[in-house]
This record gives structure tokens, sequence and C-alpha cells, in this order.
């Protein structure tokens, strides 16, 4: 029986009985689990600590995700945003074009999209913006949400790239975090839980921009604009 260390938390207690089932299930050999789960918890902060920041690579990626199949979708559902004007500047690969069937010709050009805009570059929330701009879907977000969403990009981008360590590049847009210079990014719950509250505050707001623009009905735009502006008013609600 493995008892846990009294600083531990519920949800870390819950997480690690999930990863003693699952290893019993892969090792017949108990004692073996046994002694892996229990270095877990002597390190558990360290082990918590790069579970936060895989999630921190996972939100933002879940950002990209969320925009590119939004992209994909609105050209499946009505190619006239095509004729737009910055979009209608990209040159097409035409023979490569035509060698795909029709979803695939969509992607192609939903990937061209995204790689031929002049937001790739741009930083935070202002990269998404750029990419939804031609489909009348760009628009203001609450200030703090995109503070949160542009540092949510610096720290994946260092932990990435620079294995966790703070550089002059960091340092200089990030100056409020308090990390300096030569300092690991560290990631407590906290933290992770206030850039997931704004990951889901900014698809919440495109999809409210969407669902206006294609004629929802005000009361259905009244719930989804009350939701919203609960995630602005109180980042500790349950979502």
């Amino acid at each position: 029986m493995i008892v846990f260390s009294t600083d531990l938390d519920d949800k870390s207690k819950g997480d690690i009985e999930k990863c003693r089932s699952v290893l019993y299930e892969i090792f017949d050999d108990k004692g073996f689990v046994t002694d892996k789960v229990k270095m877990i918890e002597d390190d558990h902060l360290g082990y918590i600590e790069k579970l936060y920041k895989q999630g921190i690579i996972y939100l933002w990626t879940s950002l990209e995700s969320f925009i590119k199949d939004l992209i994909f979708s609105l050209i499946k559902y009505d190619d006239n945003f095509l004729s737009n004007v910055e979009l209608s500047k990209i040159n097409i690969p035409m023979a490569e074009y035509f060698s795909y069937d029709d979803d695939d010709k969509i992607l192609f050009l939903t990937e061209l999209i995204i790689e031929k805009t002049n937001s790739a570059r741009k930083r935070g929330i202002n990269r998404f913006e750029g990419y939804l701009k031609p489909f009348n879907l760009d628009g203001p977000l609450d200030r703090n949400h995109k503070m949160n969403l542009f540092q949510l990009q610096q720290i994946r981008n260092c932990i990435v790239h620079n294995n966790s360590i703070v550089d002059k590049k960091f340092y200089d847009n990030c100056k409020q975090l308090g990390f300096n210079i030569g300092d690991e990014i560290t990631i407590k719950q906290e933290d992770h839980r206030k850039y997931e509250i704004s990951v889901l505050a900014y698809i919440m707001e495109v999809f409210f921009r969407l669902n206006r623009n294609l004629g929802a009905p005000k009361r259905y735009l009244g719930e989804v604009k009350n939701r919203l502006d609960s995630l602005f008013q109180n980042d500790n609600e349950d979502i």
C-alpha cells in the first residue's frame, strides 16, 4: 500500500492512482510498479512541473489546430471567401492543387493561407487574428486574456526552443513574469489554469463572432456572450 506524502493535493493523488492502475495492467511485478510510483511521489513536484510544461505546449498547439480547422471549415462552407482581396493575392501552385481530392484541396488551401499571409511571425493572438481577418472574424479581446495568450506563446517557445532557459528575448518580452536571464522557467498549477482559461476564452470569443456573422438568434448570442463575460470576470470559475 502506497502512503502519499501529506503535501500532495487530491488531484495529484488521483493522477498517481491512475498511473498506478495503468502500470499494474502492463506489468505483473507489482513491486516494480510500487517502486516507480514511490519515485514519482518523492519527486512529485518535478514530475508535475514537467506535466505542466507539456500542458503549455499542448494549449498553444490546440489554438493553432482550432484556427486551422476553422479556416478549413469556412472554405468548405463557402469558397467565396477565397475572393477576399488579401487571399486572392496568394499564388496557388495549380498542378499540385489539382492533384488532390476535394477535402485535400481545401486542406492545401488552408495551409497556404496560414503560410502565405503576413501573420506567421506575429506574436500572441495577433497571429491568429491575421488569419481570421480575411474571413471577417477578427476583433477585440479582453486585455488580460490577450496578455495571457502572449505569455503562453512566449513560454511555449522558450520550452520548445531553449530547453526552458530564459534568454534575453524572453526576458525582454515577459519581464512581468519575474524571471531573469539564465533562469529555468517554472510552471505552477495556477499558471497553467490561467493560460487554460484564456485559451478557452479566445476560442469562445471566435465562436461568438462566427455565430454573430452567420446570423444566430440574439437570445443564443446572449447566452454565449454571458458565458464569455463570466470567463473575463472570474478566472477561477470552473469550466
